[in-house]
């Protein structure tokens, strides 16, 4: 252990603890020296004054009262990646307070600023707004047990007006000039999943997203390709809280190591 002190200055620190407490604190055997027994008993005090005095710092420090960092995230990204990446983040911050709340990607930049100070949202390939982390095909999907997709018109598992994959599946249909009806509508992601997992409609889903309960479609289906989807992380102009750029960039590295071990296709 390095102390940056002569020899001198720690054996006069340790001589005036000795005088303090009123015992030896060290004991010389040859030429070794060990803690007394009085000193063994004294350094487990120490040190959990010690841990005592950095928690303290911690709870007092500049970035304890930097304010949480608001953090909107779309539906289906906030079940299935989000909570890995932020426990990870969490352990290794754990001063740093994050407020999440999920939404459609148009609503959650709508907010930006307003609401969120960061926020992981879904757009259209070749947007190039944000920084993008990850691009994956938008994908027809079914129930592995019930056949929806022979059904006229096509049933449609669908999320509210706004929803990119909505709009990416009623616009490929029609200019495919195929019939559809709305079956099941829900901002829930997982309700979405329900409704087609048991057969009452198809849907659209990003593979990043995809339930391995759901089965994406083949090109020989018959039905019109879809695309591909943008993921990117947009941060709020202006003065962010000191933790957001440190969080931006834990999401960043996350999801982009994630791309690379889950091809988008």
């Amino acid at each position: 252990m390095v102390l940056n002190r002569t020899q001198s200055a720690v054996s006069m620190q340790i001589k005036r603890l000795e005088e303090l407490v009123g015992f030896a604190v060290f004991v010389r055997q040859g030429k070794q020296i060990h803690l007394s027994g009085e000193g063994e008993a004294l350094i487990g005090y120490a040190r959990r004054l010690l841990s005592l005095n950095d928690e303290a710092m911690q709870a007092v420090s500049p970035k304890r009262h930097a304010g949480p960092v608001r953090f909107g995230c779309i539906d289906a990204y906030a079940a299935r990646v989000l909570p890995h990446i932020l426990a990870t983040f969490a352990r290794l911050n754990p001063n740093v307070q994050i407020l999440v709340k999920t939404g459609s990607s148009s609503y959650l930049l709508e907010h930006l600023r307003t609401d969120y100070d960061l926020v992981l949202a879904m757009q259209p390939a070749g947007t190039c707004r944000g920084e993008v982390l990850r691009r994956e095909p938008a994908v027809w999907v079914h129930s592995r047990r019930h056949a929806a997709t022979k059904m006229t018109p096509i049933p449609l598992a669908l999320r509210p007006e706004g929803c990119l994959l909505r709009r990416m599946a009623t616009m490929a249909l029609d200019q495919a000039g195929r019939a559809w009806r709305c079956a099941y509508l829900s901002p829930n992601v997982a309700a979405v999943e329900a409704a087609v997992e048991e057969g009452l409609a198809v849907s659209v889903f990003n593979l990043g997203s995809l339930s391995p309960r759901l089965q994406p479609l083949s090109k020989e289906s018959g039905f019109p390709p879809l695309g591909e989807i943008e993921i990117a992380l947009h941060l709020a102009p202006g003065g962010l809280p000191k933790s957001a750029p440190e969080l931006a960039e834990h999401i960043c590295d996350s999801l982009r190591q994630w791309s690379r071990c889950a091809p988008a296709a």
